[in-house]
């Protein structure tokens, strides 16, 4: 008796243990994501790091394909694109995505579709997604969904990762994440990451293709009232479809370089009072050449109508 007793002590003790620890983990991650939400913007979706991780969402398109109203296309140039169900848009600016506190829907046309989308999961903390009314809380620009991705802290995290991800179609990306805190009571968190994309498919005989290369740098510096983060991205894709009149272009590039830095500074301890500075530079160019003409409008001479139609086309935005 004294020893079935025993034992059913010890369960009990273990199974009040691993409750005690769970529930201390939930707390953790719930006051984490609790700091940054502000329910007066809208109704608001949260995707703690615990979440990510347990759902195995590696990028950011893996949590925006089960938010409802929504599509996840990809357009004619290869790139992601997010649209509301029954459209089919090139680009949207329906959907506004911030890092922290800093803007990054391109812009030019409100999209990330170029520079940000397929964004890395590993330097993320968690996820809040706004949906509703646009808010002047975001500025006066039109919206139906604000994604806010906050990324980890360097105090919580004091260390180093590094990860490598390989498709069965030959993509490939690395990653590696380092923070420390130093001494004199700043932190840094530091996130590379390099993807090699393959995408081919078919179309009339023809092979399209999305291949390319992406590169994202983010870093974080901080103390108890002062934020500064920076973000760069270097993007290099073949253009898919691209303007092409038969959708099979000859030849065509697709090029993105975008920089912003952003500097937080809070006046009082709750951090209810701030000043936010950020500057953003952006890069873009789009190349491509067909025989069988581009599908842009030229200047028309109806009595040679053939030899007006552009063979080729260079942007540099």
């Amino acid at each position: 008796m004294k020893i079935i007793l025993l034992i059913a002590l010890s369960v009990g003790l273990l199974l009040a243990d691993t409750l005690d620890s769970l529930l201390q983990e939930y707390k953790t991650t719930s006051d984490n994501s609790l700091q940054t939400v502000n329910e007066k913007i809208g109704h608001v979706v949260i995707y703690s790091q615990k979440e990510i991780r347990l759902m195995q969402y590696t990028k950011l398109n893996d949590i925006l394909k089960e938010l409802p109203l929504l599509n996840v296309n990809t357009n004619q140039f290869g790139l992601t694109n997010y649209s509301l169900i029954g459209s089919k848009t090139t680009t949207s600016g329906f959907f506004r995505f911030f890092i922290n506190d800093h803007e990054i829907s391109s812009g030019y046309d409100q999209s990330t579709s170029l520079s940000w989308s397929d964004l890395p999961l590993d330097f993320v903390d968690h996820v809040e997604i706004y949906y509703g009314e646009s808010s002047f809380s975001f500025g006066n620009e039109t919206g139906i969904y604000f994604v806010r991705i906050y990324t980890k802290s360097a105090l919580k995290e004091n260390g180093s990762e590094l990860n490598g991800l390989i498709t069965t179609k030959g993509s490939h990306s690395e990653s590696f994440t380092n923070s420390s805190s130093l001494e004199n009571g700043w932190s840094y968190l530091m996130f590379l990451n390099h993807e090699q994309i393959k995408y081919t498919t078919l179309y009339d005989g023809h092979k399209l293709n999305t291949n390319g290369d992406k590169k994202y740098l983010y870093a974080d510096v901080s103390n108890e009232t002062t934020k500064i983060n920076m973000g760069y991205t270097d993007v290099s894709k073949n253009n898919y479809a691209g303007l092409a009149l038969d959708a099979t272009p000859d030849s065509g590039q697709n090029l993105s370089k975008d920089f912003f830095i952003n500097y937080t500074h809070y006046f009082l301890d709750d951090k209810s009072l701030k000043a936010n500075l950020s500057v953003d530079v952006n890069d873009r160019s789009y190349d491509e050449a067909n025989a069988q003409g581009i599908g842009l409008i030229p200047v028309l001479n109806f009595s040679n109508l053939g030899a007006t139609i552009p063979k080729n086309f260079n942007e540099d935005l």
